[in-house]
């Protein structure tokens, strides 16, 4: 309730004045400014709506979602002059048309160190299909190998020692998911690693067989330990 009379502003009438100051942003930015028509090298195009306030990253996203990026490629929006920057505005190119690129994604040095490594082939030849991890991967590694699959999105992927720090390090440094992932090969995995297992079968939603080999040195994995990680996916899990 506000006090008549008075001149100070409640905390509700405060809380109110920047909803609607919020709303009248919002509304702003989403204000109409045209179309940019942005041609592919197939000879395929799509007419792009474009709001007051966006900039090129919000229209690569938009155009993304209608044409993805193959595997280990990124999109660039180039115009006559050359490239358009992430943070740059569209404004001036409404009404225009831009040229659409995939190239290739660069990867860190240490990533193509740990490429070289698990693979004969290199981004530049195409989709790389298989990652085979055939040596022990320390806690700096595996977060390597996590940009190097999500940047390169294989179908199958061998990680030959699978112990609980370098899962649990890899799963860590997963913040996307491998969205092409069909076959996951785990040795020598711990039991206390099935936690991490877990979360990673989460972030594949292609994925279709998890084969998983306890070392020789070790208890041998048996149903009840995979029961929840089977309830969870639709993945056959074979152990």
């Amino acid at each position: 309730q506000v006090c008549s009379g008075s001149h100070a502003s409640s905390p509700l009438v405060s809380v109110v004045w920047k909803q609607q100051h919020n709303a009248m942003e919002r509304s702003s930015d989403q204000t109409l400014l045209g179309e940019i028509e942005v041609h592919f090298l197939s000879g395929s195009s799509l007419r792009m709506p474009i709001n007051a306030g966006q900039i090129t990253e919000d229209l690569v996203m938009d155009v993304c979602k209608l044409k993805p990026a193959p595997p280990g490629m990124r999109l660039q929006l180039m115009h006559s002059s050359g490239c358009l920057h992430g943070g740059e505005s569209l404004k001036e190119y409404v009404g225009g048309s831009l040229s659409a690129l995939f190239t290739t994604i660069p990867l860190s040095e240490d990533a193509r160190r740990l490429l070289s490594r698990c693979t004969l082939q290199v981004p530049e030849e195409g989709h790389i299909k298989l990652l085979e991890v055939s040596f022990s991967l320390n806690i700096h590694q595996a977060g390597v190998l996590a940009e190097l699959a999500l940047q390169l999105q294989p179908c199958r992927l061998i990680i030959e020692y699978a112990t609980q720090t370098s899962m649990h390090s890899f799963v860590l440094a997963l913040n996307q998911e491998l969205t092409a992932l069909e076959v996951l090969r785990l040795h020598n995995i711990e039991k206390s690693s099935l936690s991490a297992v877990s979360k990673l079968v989460s972030r594949c939603p292609a994925l279709h067989h998890c084969y998983l080999r306890s070392s020789s040195g070790q208890d041998p994995l048996d149903a009840p330990d995979v029961q929840r990680l089977r309830a969870e996916t639709k993945a056959v899990v074979v152990i």
